[in-house]
């Protein structure tokens, strides 16, 4: 990346967005050097991670003179800015979620849109304080207060994080977004049902799914354990522990530590993965 991560988040801190620098992708994979790195060239370089996150010029020229290809990782929420992730790969849906929010009015404001490394879009809003959130069936993270999304020029597998057109369609001013708004209008919650504990139909187990989604860091391992033993212990099918690992992923956790997690709880309530 040259001078330019350096350049970036310099002028990311002099908007008073805090960032840090993380790993970045090589031929062989991520920088890190684990060949099976789940998050290649997107978790932290330095050791505290996004809570090293600094707007002080002189820290960020010594990380990235000390580490010149890093990525620029800006921390969100309050000062930094909100995100709202809109995912496309492997097939999800973000495109038709984007489209919908857009109809219902629930995506004017934005300060910036950013095209993503594999196609989808960050939409950056004021901060505040709302926590992280995701709705994984419908492809929409939400970034806030203890998250972090990767910055332009970042580039992941040399495809790289691009600042799009700011007279975009959905920028009418900057306001905040409100994102139990736009969960609701995405994934409005099921009428209630009265309890039936003789109707042998098995337990629904979305609530967990969106538990285990909506954690952030500190308690994403925990929570995802506690949910996969509640699906275990509940006679959940394969279907839905691939759900509890796609929701594990959405919110940071690597491919192999949301596996592992995943089988130790099956093993504690004895169920073969």
């Amino acid at each position: 990346m040259t001078d330019a991560g350096r350049r970036a988040a310099l002028r990311y801190a002099a908007a008073g967005w805090p960032v840090f620098p993380t790993h970045w992708t090589t031929d062989t994979g991520c920088s890190c050097g684990d060949t099976d790195c789940g998050s290649a060239g997107k978790h932290p370089l330095t050791r505290r991670g996004l809570h090293d996150a600094t707007t002080d010029p002189d820290t960020i020229t010594t990380w990235w003179t000390r580490w010149p290809d890093a990525n620029v990782a800006i921390a969100t929420g309050h000062p930094g800015p909100d995100v709202l992730d809109v995912d496309v790969k492997n097939g999800a849906p973000g495109a038709a979620s984007l489209a919908r929010l857009r109809a219902a009015g629930l995506l004017a404001g934005a300060h910036a849109i950013v095209t993503t490394w594999s196609g989808g879009w960050h939409l950056y809003y004021l901060g505040s304080e709302q926590g992280n959130g995701s709705i994984v069936r419908h492809g929409v993270d939400f970034r806030s207060r203890g998250g972090y999304v990767l910055a332009p020029p970042s580039t992941i597998h040399g495809k790289a994080y691009v600042l799009g057109d700011r007279r975009s369609q959905y920028t009418d001013g900057v306001t905040r977004v409100d994102f139990a708004r736009i969960r609701r209008a995405l994934d409005p919650p099921a009428p209630p049902r009265q309890y039936q504990p003789s109707s042998g139909r098995p337990a629904n187990h979305d609530g967990l799914i969106r538990h285990v989604a909506s954690q952030g860091e500190g308690n994403r391992n925990g929570a995802l354990f506690w949910a996969a033993c509640r699906a275990a212990a509940g006679g959940a099918d394969d279907a839905v522990f691939a759900e509890l690992h796609a929701a594990a992923l959405s919110i940071g956790l690597t491919e192999r530590a949301a596996a592992a997690t995943i089988a130790s709880a099956r093993r504690r309530n004895g169920v073969r993965a």
